[in-house]
């Protein structure tokens, strides 16, 4: 086994201020040459389990991205080889997939195939009721999410007003430069991701894998926002002019922000420091808003921002909760589809589909 493989961790969905925001869409691409792998089965029918076993197989001869369920981040949404353009992934709702491009670029993995009939339909009534009720348990966060989202977009146009837009420009343009390279005229290529999301168990920061990728950290250490997307904004948009491959990710609460870039072939990240995620070791270098904020200007919207960062955590909690109940919901329902699964034909499905992908790689 080759000792520099590596496995990483990513989200792609998540209940966000805007509902549920998906990037499932962005992981591969059929014009680039990619294979998609679509599951298709109802919740406990083992598609997660399938991705693990194959995860866990074909890490040992390729690098591996397995894409966390931000709803049950003990489950996986999807496995990606990035290098090698295939992808398995859990393509039912709330991210649901169909294929454009069906035999050429997708297959479909129907495991509802595996499942009795006859069993289902004896308990629909059960399996409509509870599939009802978490539903509403996630509505009900993503309500709290989109308050938390609206104090936290409050105060990211406070600190807005407080930045030398100009000086940041300014540094954001020598630091490209010399950690970058110079504009080429073949840009690069992006790759959209989450490292954090909100789940049952409060935020989640996948740190472990900008270490793994990135073994020099840029720390942009801000609590209010705004420095550090406008800088992740200038950063991108110069990585990708000068023919990096970078790895954008976006903030789950407010997707439209950029919290980290990630440019593995250079060995770089550029990440935001703050209360809700921070690095595993100690960054090469941090950077401080305070450079680029009017810090006596901010001072005058404490009062407000502290309100706001209450409200936030909160707010936070409550969807946490609300997500909590919803797995409890979700697993009883699971035990439906469990009893009524046929799990020798699952074994056969998965064996088929990872020697597949085997050849693929080969």
């Amino acid at each position: 086994m080759d000792n520099n493989i590596q496995s990483v961790r990513f989200f792609t969905g998540s209940n966000s201020g805007k509902g549920f925001y998906s990037l499932f869409d962005k992981i591969y691409n059929a014009a680039d040459g990619w294979n998609a792998f679509l599951i298709k089965g109802g919740p406990g029918t083992g598609k997660s389990s399938l991705m693990k076993r194959a995860g866990k197989i074909l890490s040992e001869k390729c690098d591996v991205e397995y894409i966390h369920c931000s709803s049950d981040p003990d489950s996986l949404d999807g496995v990606v080889l990035p290098h090698h353009k295939i992808c398995i992934l859990d393509a039912t709702s709330p991210h649901a997939l169909e294929p454009k491009y069906p035999g050429v670029c997708e297959n479909i993995v129907p495991l509802g195939e595996c499942w009795n009939k006859e069993a289902m339909r004896k308990v629909k009534t059960e399996v409509i009721a509870l599939s009802n009720q978490c539903s509403i348990l996630h509505a009900r966060a993503r309500k709290y999410i989109s308050a938390a989202a609206n104090m936290q977009e409050d105060t990211y146009r406070y600190a807005l007003e407080c930045v030398d837009v100009g000086k940041l420009a300014r540094f954001a343009s020598r630091l490209c430069k010399r950690e970058l390279g110079d504009v080429t005229g073949k840009p690069g290529s992006e790759s959209m991701r989450m490292l954090s999301a909100l789940t049952p168990r409060g935020p989640m920061f996948f740190a472990d894998t900008i270490e793994e990728l990135c073994p020099r950290i840029y720390s942009i250490e801000d609590e209010y926002g705004a420095v550090s997307d406008l800088l992740m904004q200038a950063i991108r948009e110069y990585a990708i002019a000068s023919g990096n491959d970078i790895i954008t990710c976006i903030c789950p609460l407010i997707p439209e922000n950029i919290e980290h870039i990630l440019i593995p072939e250079k060995g770089i990240g550029f990440i935001t420091t703050n209360r809700w995620h921070f690095p595993v070791s100690i960054p090469d270098r941090r950077i401080h808003i305070q450079r680029f904020t009017d810090m006596d200007r901010l001072k005058l919207h404490k009062q407000r921002i502290s309100f706001n960062r209450r409200v936030i955590r909160e707010m936070l909690a409550e969807a946490a909760n609300m997500m909590t109940q919803a797995k409890q919901t979700h697993d009883l329902l699971e035990r439906y589809y469990i009893n009524a699964m046929d799990f020798d034909m699952i074994d056969e499905i998965g064996n088929d589909l990872i020697a597949e992908i085997l050849l693929m790689i080969e």
